[in-house]
């Protein structure tokens, strides 16, 4: 049976949430979930909440898995540690875009039929099937963000091209995806170790607007011709990279 843990972070009163507008009116108690010592790739993919995913396990050997769910309001980020091969099928939470990356791997993945490595940052929405087959000892971190949180998309095509799947399914691109690996790990780290860094207002909202920047910088490169009032923002994203 696996090992399930869970811990949430108290929050301040609602009355000074007002301020901030919608982000803030969604602050809720980061929470983490955590699954360990799962010894069938099945059970990880079980403890996806909103999602609908298999995993076959292609390799021989005993597999020992584990995953890691931490929920700041709406939007999830899940880690996960495979010891061994994976075929991993299925869909994505409904109504949001969902942005992964690998944080480490013994050779790259193979995405819908194409190498995917350290480099590569993948990208799904509720329309897309998941097809992708992972090496023994990968681990990969992805964030999902709810398309309501991103006002401009009901003022553009991006909806539709979401909802559609005209969008590049992964890029190559090491900046973005060395950005989005380093948020997500530093993200678990504090809400797992640092819980109290987390009570005060401002810094959920400045977090999750840094989230939903990650994700905005991602989809103004999957679509610059249809997101171009995003691309200025996605470029500052991207840059930090670098500093």
């Amino acid at each position: 049976v696996p090992a399930v843990h869970s811990m949430a972070v108290n929050t301040p009163n609602a009355n000074s949430q007002q301020q901030f507008g919608l982000l803030s009116q969604l602050m809720g108690n980061p929470h983490i979930r955590r699954i360990i010592d799962v010894a069938d790739p099945d059970e990880i993919a079980q403890g996806f909440i909103h999602w609908q995913v298999r995993y076959e396990q292609l390799s021989k050997g005993r597999f020992i898995g584990s995953m890691t769910e931490c929920w700041l309001n709406d939007i999830q980020i899940i880690e996960e540690n495979l010891s061994q091969q994976i075929f991993m099928t299925g869909s994505a939470r409904p109504n949001a875009v969902s942005v992964g990356v690998l944080t480490a791997m013994s050779e790259p993945a193979i995405w819908h039929g194409q190498a995917f490595g350290q480099h590569h940052i993948a990208c799904m929405s509720q329309q897309e099937e998941l097809e992708l087959n992972v090496a023994s000892g990968t681990r990969m971190a992805n964030i999902t963000i709810p398309f309501y949180l991103f006002p401009e998309f009901d003022e553009s095509d991006v909806m539709a091209h979401l909802l559609k799947g005209q969008h590049a399914s992964f890029l190559y691109h090491p900046a973005l995806a060395q950005q989005v690996r380093i948020k997500l790990q530093q993200v678990m780290t504090e809400v797992a170790h640092s819980p109290q860094h987390f009570e005060h207002l401002e810094v959920q909202r400045l977090l999750t607007s840094e989230l939903i920047g990650l994700v905005d910088a991602y989809m103004a490169l999957a679509l610059p011709k249809t997101i171009s009032a995003s691309t200025e923002k996605a470029r500052r994203v991207v840059k930090t990279a670098h500093t």
